[in-house]
């Protein structure tokens, strides 16, 4: 990270165009994303392996 990190909270009006940040890593499985679409996105396509084969995305 370089000496111009944002400290604290930032807000929309704190960003300009073009600026970019970057953040520690995180690994996902399918467990964990199928945990996080069953509470706030429970769409067929995200929670079961065959609809999202047969959908558009």
């Amino acid at each position: 990270m370089d000496g111009n990190a944002p400290q604290g909270p930032l807000y929309l009006d704190d960003l300009a165009v073009g600026q970019s940040f970057q953040s520690g890593t995180h690994a996902l499985d399918a467990e964990q994303i199928i945990a996080y679409a069953t509470q706030f996105d429970p769409q067929p396509f995200h929670l079961d392996p065959e609809a999202a084969e047969a959908s558009f995305f």
